[in-house]
């Protein structure tokens, strides 16, 4: 005979997980070893039961309560103590959590990509093939501070990486950790060097929250919320949804809206070829919407502009400096950067002068974080601080064949200067440097740049009699830039230009793309279009290749023409490989267009080590370089 009572026991057993009682849980923030920001109504938030009262108590004396909505959310803002501590905080609902040696005193975010992102350990380390001899300093400082350093009231949360597409979280995980031998090799450098120096001034707790990924753009950092600033960026947000807001749900909203002092921020090196000149308005539409989100006003938010770095490779190679440039990423990126200072409360600190030619990882993060540490100081903690930032450029006049430029942040007046490694600054004698000027036909010309006031430089040159435009150390590397303030501080890359990208409607971008599409092409029918180059034309003919990509589009555009596009590209070469089989390649397909998309191979294989490691490979001269190209074209154009 069966037994009734155990289906009894049974069926009671297997009926109990679907009996849930939700414990308080806080958020991931609020645990062992936290800072709360001092001085402040705190939020202070997680998860219970729904209707479940939950009271929020801190040992300094205060208290909040609140009932967890519908579907379990609970938060309160709780009156925060003057710096101090250590603290207990004390949640109870149908359940007690007990957070404890917590410190109250200043928190900052921390976030970028890898130069916010790279640790202790990872600096305290020199390369032998990268790492020059004026940089090996900071390397064996940092290290000397991991292995050393111990302060309990210096403590860094650190968010997991983790993305979420379409979708903003609420949850994170990380913890919090002090600063010991023990913890240091996994602290922000950046972000540690910033905090040594507030704790220095200030002699209060400070606590980082360190939210940073290697290789990122300034994109997925931006919150869906900031897209919707114009029609353009709408629909780039609805173009690239799977791509955009990625980090920002993931990592940077579960943090909202613990309450912070402010931002430090390092990135850009990621849009030096991607988004270039959308940057400063990505950038800004960023800030306003995690200051918009936080809800705490306008925080201050101090970034990092780019350091001077070669680029190229991690070589033996040196960038050309024989003359100025019309673009390159890396400045464009430092000068979008500097137009960002046009929101209220934010602070940049020029680093042109701490790079590493072959690391774009510099080492000297203690002059990082002492940078950015002045604009705390100085508009925050309102420190007696002469100046906080290099000289920026503020307006200027053209004068006959003269170009009168004034700066603002040029402390006691500006002078030329030389900084070698975390060596303070001297002032010099040498003539200005790394200043160039064009006219109206953007010829550029090294100029000739003499400081004439306190507050200002003036520039020329003899071959330009009708100047429009100047520029200063705008080059990815431009280490013999030399102009400073007094105080030491290196002046900001600018341009004189207005605007490199315009903005005097929503966008150009967007203007360009309410235009009807054409009724009329170049094109002709059965027209067939060969594109000749290296690698990227090789990948051209993949399914998401520009080559297969532009036959769609021609296809959709003009389907009566029947177009055919052929592509015909070879790993690896350059121009005199293309010429050899411009005939069985090309000519021979009897094209009516020919695409040559050819030049990499020829630059980068004079940077590229041979196999063996002995020696270069041999790129392209700049004579064969453009013999080659007119050989091809003469060739093209004779078959007809």
């Amino acid at each position: 005979m069966k037994n009734p009572s155990l289906k009894f026991i049974l069926a009671m057993a297997l009926a109990i997980p679907f009996i849930t009682f939700a414990d308080v849980q806080p958020n991931a923030l609020f645990a062992d070893g936290m800072v709360i920001q001092r001085e402040t109504q705190a939020p202070v938030w997680g998860t219970a039961d729904a209707g479940e009262k939950v009271t929020v108590t801190g040992s300094w004396g205060e208290s909040a309560a609140t009932t967890a909505d519908a579907s379990g959310k609970w938060m309160v803002k709780l009156k925060t103590p003057k710096a101090g501590g250590p603290y207990t905080l004390t949640l109870q609902g149908n359940n007690k959590v007990e957070i404890k040696d917590v410190l109250s005193g200043e928190v900052w975010f921390c976030s970028g990509q890898s130069n916010m992102d790279f640790t202790m350990k990872q600096l305290s380390k020199a390369s032998s093939k990268r790492t020059t001899a004026e940089h090996i300093p900071a390397t064996n400082l940092i290290k000397k501070e991991m292995e050393t350093a111990k302060d309990n009231h210096l403590r860094q949360f650190l968010v997991e990486k983790s993305i979420s597409p379409l979708k903003p979280l609420r949850t994170l995980k990380g913890n919090w950790l002090d600063s010991s031998p023990q913890n240091n090799p996994v602290f922000s450098a950046t972000a540690y060097f910033f905090a040594r120096e507030l704790r220095k001034e200030l002699n209060v707790p400070v606590g980082l929250i360190k939210c940073a990924w290697g290789g990122t753009k300034v994109e997925p950092w931006m919150p869906a919320e900031a897209f919707q600033q114009n029609e353009e960026m709408s629909a780039y947000y609805k173009a690239k949804q799977k791509q955009v807001s990625t980090i920002f749900n993931a990592m940077v909203n579960p943090v909202i809206p613990y309450s912070i002092r402010g931002v430090i921020w390092y990135q850009g090196e990621s849009n030096r070829d991607f988004n270039t000149l959308r940057y400063e308005r990505h950038f800004s539409a960023m800030i306003t919407a995690w200051r918009q989100l936080w809800g705490q006003g306008d925080f201050p938010f101090y970034f990092a502009q780019l350091a001077n770095y070669q680029g190229r490779s991690r070589t033996n190679y040196e960038p050309p400096t024989a003359k100025p440039v019309e673009y390159d990423g890396w400045p464009s990126i430092c000068d979008q950067q500097r137009r960002t200072l046009a929101l209220k409360n934010t602070g940049m600190s020029v680093l042109s002068d701490i790079g590493e030619a072959k690391d774009v990882h510099a080492h000297n993060k203690i002059d990082v974080g002492k940078r950015l540490a002045l604009w705390a100081l100085k508009h925050d903690y309102k420190k007696d601080i002469p100046v906080c930032s290099g000289p920026l450029y503020k307006s200027h006049e053209i004068k006959g064949d003269q170009v009168i430029i004034q700066f603002d942040h040029v402390g006691s007046g500006l002078m030329a200067g030389s900084k070698f490694g975390m060596e303070a600054t001297q002032e010099t004698d040498e003539e200005m440097k790394y200043f160039q000027i064009c006219g109206a036909d953007r010829q550029w010309k090294w100029a000739q740049a003499k400081i004439t006031a306190k507050d200002t430089v003036t520039v020329s040159h003899p071959e330009v009699p009708k100047p429009s435009v100047v520029r200063y150390a705008w080059s990815t590397n431009a280490k013999a830039a030399n102009l400073y303030n007094k105080e030491g501080l290196p002046a900001s890359i600018f341009t004189t230009e207005a605007e490199i990208f315009p903005q005097n409607d929503t966008d150009t971008l967007s203007k360009a793309s309410k235009k009807k599409a054409p009724t009329t092409t170049l094109l002709k029918k059965d027209d067939r279009i060969v594109f000749l180059g290296d690698s990227i034309t090789a990948a051209g003919i993949k399914k998401s290749g520009y080559i297969t990509l532009s036959a769609e589009a021609i296809k959709k555009a003009y389907p009566e023409l029947g177009v055919e596009l052929i592509g015909a590209g070879k790993s690896g070469h350059k121009v005199p490989d293309c010429q050899a089989r411009l005939e069985r390649d090309v000519l021979q397909k009897k094209p009516t267009i020919v695409v040559i998309y050819i030049g990499i191979n020829d630059v980068w294989h004079w940077a590229l080590p041979k196999r063996g490691g002995k020696g270069l490979r041999k790129g392209t001269t700049p004579e064969k370089f453009e013999s080659g190209l007119k050989d091809m074209i003469q060739k093209i154009n004779a078959s007809g």
